[in-house]
């Protein structure tokens, strides 16, 4: 029969665990420290355990007050005793408090933190992924691939054990919406048993393209570069998992060249993009009237 095919979605975030959401909300970082905080309240994280905040809007809001300058102050306010990551709903931006700033690795995985002195050695580098505040110390932004620096990397899907749990509950929203073909736009190792599973059970009622990523700093060698040669061979072992397979196949391999061209300019100051571009980017000069 026919059907609509989705060429950019991420299926397995259809699933919604319960967990501290902003649902891209725009929020003042007041707002959002007060948000933080009944997450605190609400998840009762053990102190020194991680909190994440998924779906925080980096494009909309976030002004600052005096109480509350930057992101990294807003969240060491709401969350004093844990590590906490706010994910970007565009899966660009990510923001941290002190106390996570301070468990970033440099590339031969020794604990070094992101500070001042860090930026202008160990992540020299990432310095243009990494926002400062006026005496350049991190104020909580970190962009792109820099947020990988920080132990992360498990959290590729919102709550994957609960996606694997159920993971029927993915072709059964997109077939109810007519859709019937996908492209799964960032697939991590860790997702692809996810589809593997559907099959098995036999509740695959779609078609799928899967987009193998694989952020490079993440396949380091004991020297701290890049293993491409490796990255390469995992893809095609993934490959070859759906060779011949009539429903999905894993032959799209995504990465990143650059980063992206959104900022915010209601952020104070304006926030820029950071792709590369044949100009320069123009800093935008905004007001929000009073009403």
């Amino acid at each position: 029969l026919p059907g609509l095919v989705d060429s950019h979605i991420h299926p397995p975030d259809m699933i919604e665990p319960d967990v501290c959401k902003l649902k891209t909300v725009g929020k003042s970082l007041r707002g959002i420290a007060d948000f933080v905080r009944d997450c605190v309240k609400r998840y009762r994280p053990a102190p020194g355990e991680w909190l994440a905040v998924y779906q925080w809007s980096k494009t909309s809001d976030n002004h600052p007050d005096s109480e509350y300058p930057n992101l990294r102050v807003t969240l060491d306010k709401a969350a004093p005793h844990n590590p906490v990551v706010m994910f970007a709903d565009d899966g660009h931006h990510g923001a941290f408090n002190s106390a996570a700033l301070a468990l970033a690795r440099n590339r031969h995985g020794k604990v070094v933190g992101l500070s001042k002195q860090t930026l202008a050695s160990e992540f020299a580098d990432d310095r243009m992924l990494i926002g400062v505040d006026a005496h350049g110390d991190p104020d909580g932004a970190v962009d792109e691939e820099a947020r990988f620096l920080i132990d992360t990397a498990h959290r590729n899907y919102l709550h994957l054990d609960e996606v694997m749990a159920n993971p029927e509950a993915i072709p059964r929203q997109l077939n109810r919406a007519g859709i019937t073909a996908v492209l799964d736009a960032s697939v991590f190792e860790d997702g692809v048993p996810i589809y593997e599973k559907l099959q098995a059970s036999g509740h695959m009622t779609m078609r799928a393209t899967l987009a193998l990523c694989f952020y490079p700093n993440r396949y380091l060698n004991p020297a701290g570069a890049v293993d491409y040669e490796g990255i390469v061979e995992r893809a095609k072992a993934m490959r070859a998992r759906f060779d011949g397979n009539p429903l999905v196949r894993a032959d799209f391999f995504k990465l990143f060249a650059d980063g992206e061209v959104e900022g915010n300019p209601f952020m104070s100051p304006p926030t820029l993009g950071n792709a590369a571009m044949l100009e320069p980017y123009l800093q935008p000069r905004f007001a929000v009237d009073a009403g």
